[in-house]
């Protein structure tokens, strides 16, 4: 548990740190020996870090910031088509006529993987990225803000929790309408990574009492990226001959999972009482170990002078 008088840039600056050494890491690993147990750790090690970048950027010098994020881009792309290809493998098995197909493209976005993990790998990337990031106190004039740097960690939470636990509960009611798209499930599965994300890096803020909430949107992102499974392979094999009963089935295990995710939604989070309930945790129990539980900050009764974010940081 972190102290509530810890200032909100120390904290950010701190984590974002300690998750680069922990991306740097993987990908040199990776890059040694880029088998599927080190390339998922990668993966990992990197998403984290990434939300780390997007939830903390104020903190970090601009262009450093774009930098970076174009390095792990050009990481998890190839990264990316490599486990999108050992999950459709895995789904059309190999007596399927497309395995053989699906495999011949799986060495080639290994080999892409492989030639980018060797250019970036290297023993000073740690260095490199620290020295871009680094930036001075003074901000731009006009720069919005997501934090207030300069206060407490506990201050910031207060304030802005409940505004992210608000954006999150109301796109998830809508992407999970009957007759929504696809590509509004897909956009809310990124959310809720991001959002799950975010739980996890504010953690040292709530200690073990958020890993229930944690875990709820876990199962959600398992039934998210098995549903985003199915579709992707089925576009995979659209041009593959002889594959019309793989999607077929693919796509009724898409629909079944829909299902699943519609009542779990119901039953944990479309109700006003849950999402208030939400809000009321991340307030009262910010670094509570040393403060009283606090009035839940909701967008009617937030100063008018606080800052927006740039961009969606859930």
């Amino acid at each position: 548990m972190i102290s509530p008088e810890a200032t909100m840039r120390e904290f950010g600056v701190s984590e974002t740190m300690a998750l680069l050494e922990g991306a740097a890491r993987g990908i040199r690993k990776a890059a040694d020996d880029p088998d599927e147990d080190a390339v998922h750790k990668m993966r990992v090690g990197i998403r984290r870090f990434q939300q780390s970048i997007r939830l903390f950027a104020q903190f970090f010098r601009p262009k450093g910031v774009r930098q970076v994020r174009s390095d792990l881009k050009s990481v998890m792309t190839p990264a990316g088509d490599l486990r999108n290809y050992d999950i459709a493998l895995k789904l059309v098995g190999a007596k399927s006529g497309a395995y053989r197909i699906l495999a011949a493209r799986r060495v080639e976005a290994q080999t892409a993987l492989a030639t980018v993990l060797r250019e970036l790998g290297s023993e000073d990337l740690a260095a490199r990225w620290k020295d871009r990031l680094e930036r001075s106190n003074s901000a731009k004039k006009g720069e919005r803000k997501l934090w207030r740097g300069k206060r407490s960690v506990q201050a910031n939470l207060r304030r802005k929790m409940p505004e992210l636990v608000e954006d999150y509960f109301a796109v998830g009611d809508t992407a999970l309408q009957l007759g929504r798209s696809w590509e509004e499930l897909h956009g809310f599965r990124l959310l809720t990574k991001r959002f799950r994300y975010t739980l996890e890096l504010l953690r040292p803020a709530y200690g073990r009492s958020l890993d229930t909430k944690i875990e709820l949107l876990r199962r959600l992102q398992t039934l998210l990226g098995d549903m985003n499974d199915s579709v992707v392979t089925s576009g995979m094999l659209a041009e593959v001959p002889r594959t019309e009963r793989i999607r077929a089935r693919l796509a009724a295990k898409a629909e079944r999972l829909t299902h699943e995710l519609r009542k779990l939604w119901a039953e944990q989070f479309a109700a006003p009482a849950r999402r208030l309930g939400w809000q009321r945790y991340l307030v009262q129990y910010a670094c509570r170990a040393r403060s009283a539980p606090a009035a839940v900050t909701t967008p009617e009764n937030v100063s008018e002078d606080a800052p927006n974010p740039a961009e969606p940081v859930v």
